[in-house]
């Protein structure tokens, strides 16, 4: 099986445990993407003798490009790489998720999302720099299903400074939950 990975090295803000390398500055967006192609095109020729099944979006924040910049990149790997598609996965921070962009990324054939929740606990977040709420964390993954999105991923980040593991055990509890509501485990027979 072979794969795409894209790496989009932008975000809104630096959050305060990421060592990646990436840029505040959006306004180049454009101009990486354009450049992104440009470095597809010229490993055309890398995978030649495979399919390319999936492609995944990181970062960084790939849910801060527009869709026709993701449209650019998808476009890009379909002309010049043999594709048997079974997964486009599109790495989405919660606060990214509006409907107009679940639209739009379903639209494109995004059918994976990877969430960057990182905690349901608002004290976390803030204490990380991340740029969503708690509550913005909770809904994710229902406003994504709602948009007709099944499969998914959520990043919980482990670490925080805090005496005991009460914060990351209610964390797996709460994802846990989550889950189960919106993927009820059928009794077995």
């Amino acid at each position: 099986m072979a794969g795409i990975y894209i790496h989009i090295p932008f975000c809104k803000q630096a959050c305060h445990y990421c060592d990646f390398h990436f840029s505040t500055n959006l306004s180049r967006m454009e101009e990486m993407v354009s450049k992104i192609n440009r470095e597809l095109i010229l490993r055309k020729n890398y995978l030649k003798n495979s399919a390319i099944e999936t492609v995944y979006f990181g970062g960084g924040t790939p849910s801060l490009l527009e869709k026709g910049m993701i449209d650019s990149l998808l476009n890009t790997i379909q002309k010049h790489f043999s594709c048997d598609w079974k997964e486009i996965t599109l790495e989405a921070n919660p606060d990214d998720l509006s409907s107009e962009n679940l639209k739009g990324w379903k639209d494109l054939g995004i059918d994976r999302l990877s969430l960057g929740i990182q905690s349901f606990n608002q004290e976390v977040l803030h204490f990380y720099n991340r740029a969503h709420t708690a509550e913005e964390s909770r809904l994710a993954i229902g406003k994504a299903r709602e948009m007709g999105f099944q499969k998914f991923s959520m990043d919980l980040i482990y670490g925080y400074p805090y005496p005991n593991h009460s914060i990351w055990e209610s964390d797996l509890q709460e994802a846990i939950k989550l889950i189960l509501d919106i993927f009820p485990v059928m009794p077995l027979q």
